[in-house]
């Protein structure tokens, strides 16, 4: 459940225990209303209008009685003076109401497993170690449990592919492009809409040699966009076979769907072409509220061989428990993504210093709290497409630097990722920057005076 806490309305007469039950009242009934909007997806939330003081306090009571509070209790500036809070507590569907509970509210499970349950020993690291001793859980999708986790899924697709470049369809969220970046040197972004990839761009990027893997999810129920047509999945096909790309499928869809007939995954199709494909798809039903998180983790060795066998995988519970068991206990693998995540910190900082070091008053440069992201704030006559154009005229590419627009704040910029890039690089990408808001904003203000 996603609670937003807004200060839109100051309430200092209501304490904090008042607010608290209030909270734990809508986790146990599963009584969501709309309300936060993310870029691709509308979550479900709770309201509460109270201060900042109040929200302190309240993130501090429930701590204690047990909640695990992720780092989305970032602050969003929403409007002037206005404050944003959010609190992600795990699954939003009611029908998940006591799973949830377990996993992400007030901690009812003994400290000690005592039948040896596996299941009951991964929610006890996870609630008790991963918290503490796994930040880069925290730096997009929050949640702590796999069962929410895009970033964890494509960790270990990411660590398995061992791929140059990944390409991805564009109704992936940024956490997946997030996450890959820290294991592939290129990750491509094939639109910003849920509507599909740009298939003419794809084509483009295969033919240049800059694609290493696919991965797309032909196939999505919910209001925001529709199934890929079939023409444009024979136009994948063609391409990934005539350029050897190997393809994984995600399925964001639970059984049938716009009345089609049963489903055969595209990844069937390309293995049946002779081309190395892997089909990742959750069992357990998947409501429209998590299609932007499924459970897509399939155990380490049937991932690892997408690369060296014609495989196709369909991912069950038992599967995805082990998977996310053997990984909690491998001290090695830990080690070495908080590693990559403390080596990614350094190369955001020493990008924000070079950032600000040319920044002026036409554009400033923020670090998001709890991101591994820049954010450069544009002026407001400066749209985002002709900064990336130009940029692109600059001979920076874009696509590297992963970007998206700020809807769900006044703030007007890009977000730019970097994990695989060298000082050198950093330094000419911070000078483009630069030189990019200085040739739009003398471009803009003849009109500015007009």
């Amino acid at each position: 459940m996603l609670l937003t806490i807004s200060n839109h309305i100051h309430s200092a007469d209501r304490s904090v225990r008042v607010l608290v039950s209030e909270i734990l009242k809508h986790i146990e009934s599963g009584n969501l209303y709309p309300g936060y909007q993310f870029p691709l997806v509308k979550e479900q939330a709770v309201i509460f209008r109270v201060s900042r003081f109040t929200i302190n306090r309240v993130i501090k009571e429930l701590m204690e009685l047990g909640a695990v509070i992720s780092s989305k209790k970032r602050i969003y500036v929403s409007k002037p003076k206005k404050d944003l809070l959010q609190l992600d507590f795990g699954h939003p569907h009611p029908a998940h109401v006591q799973e949830f509970q377990r996993f992400f509210a007030v901690r009812t499970m003994p400290t000690v497993p005592s039948d040896g349950n596996r299941r009951q020993l991964i929610e006890k690291l996870l609630v008790d170690k991963y918290h503490a001793e796994f930040p880069f859980m925290h730096f997009e999708n929050t949640q702590l449990c796999f069962y929410n986790s895009w970033s964890m899924a494509m960790i270990l697709i990411g660590k398995m592919l061992d791929a140059k470049s990944v390409a991805v369809d564009g109704i992936m969220e940024s956490p997946l492009t997030r996450s890959l970046s820290l294991f592939s040197k290129e990750v491509i972004m094939l639109g910003e809409r849920p509507e599909g990839m740009d298939i003419h761009r794809f084509r483009g990027l295969c033919r240049a040699g800059r694609v290493s893997v696919l991965v797309f999810a032909p196939r999505v129920r919910c209001p925001f966009g529709a199934p890929m047509d079939q023409h444009s999945i024979a136009e994948i096909l063609q391409i990934v076979e005539q350029y050897h790309i190997p393809l994984v499928e995600v399925d964001l869809c639970d059984g049938l769907c716009y009345g089609e007939t049963p489903y055969e995954p595209v990844a069937l199709r390309a293995l049946q072409k002779g081309l190395n494909a892997v089909y990742l798809r959750p069992l357990a039903p998947l409501p429209v509220q998590t299609l932007f998180s499924p459970v897509i983790i399939a155990r380490e060795e049937l991932i690892c061989q997408l690369r060296l066998h014609r495989l196709a995988v369909e991912v069950d519970m038992p599967q995805f428990e082990n998977a996310a068991f053997d990984m909690l206990l491998n001290k090695d693998f830990a080690k070495k993504v908080v590693g990559m995540r403390e080596e990614y910190r350094m190369k955001r900082d020493y990008l924000y210093s070079r950032l600000t070091s040319f920044a002026n008053r036409e554009y400033s440069v923020s670090l998001p709290v709890g991101g591994l992201s820049v954010w450069v704030s544009l002026p407001e006559e400066i749209s985002q497409r002709a900064f990336c154009s130009t940029l692109r005229e600059m001979g920076v590419a874009v696509p590297d630097y992963y970007y998206y627009a700020r809807p769900y704040a006044s703030h007007h910029g890009i977000k730019i990722g970097f994990a695989t890039l060298d000082r050198p690089a950093m330094n000419r990408v911070a000078a483009c920057i630069h030189a990019a808001v200085t040739k739009l904003h003398n471009q803009t203000r003849p009109m500015r005076r007009a």
